[in-house]
């Protein structure tokens, strides 16, 4: 059921009722190459509508795409979703910033370096300023 829901998301498939044919194992490896192998051409990163950086956004979805794929890992594995908006959003500066955003967990130490490179060329592209909006700094 997943699977045809995923087809369906994507455009691949016509919505038809699923059959319940065998598959053979050639048919099996062309589907795979078709939906996440490096034959078939990437689908368009959706972007929802709360980040307030979708050029980073589509960046971000795309390293991670990369990243999983040469380590042999799932995408989520590597970077969740909502990390993704939480950095897209935060625009952090530096390790310590980015640690704080929320869902990244041990992403931040893996690959906080290129993260923070990804950001940091985003926002000199764009002309922003990195933010310093994650945590305020407290004098006791």
């Amino acid at each position: 059921y997943l699977r045809h829901k995923a087809l369906l998301a994507l455009n691949l498939e016509s919505p038809k009722q699923p059959t319940k044919k065998k598959k053979s194992s050639k048919s099996k490896k062309a589907e795979k190459l078709s939906l996440g192998g490096h034959a078939a051409p990437q689908p368009k990163v959706a972007v929802p509508s709360d980040v307030q950086h979708p050029d980073l956004y589509a960046s971000l979805v795309q390293w991670r795409r990369t990243t999983a794929a040469s380590e042999g890992r799932p995408a989520y594995v590597v970077l969740q979703q909502k990390a993704i908006q939480g950095i897209c959003n935060l625009l952090p500066r530096d390790l310590d910033h980015l640690r704080q955003v929320p869902y990244l967990g041990k992403g931040a130490d893996r690959y906080g370096n290129q993260l923070l490179s990804l950001v940091q060329k985003y926002c000199q592209l764009k002309g922003l300023p990195q933010s310093s909006v994650l945590a305020p700094e407290f004098d006791l």
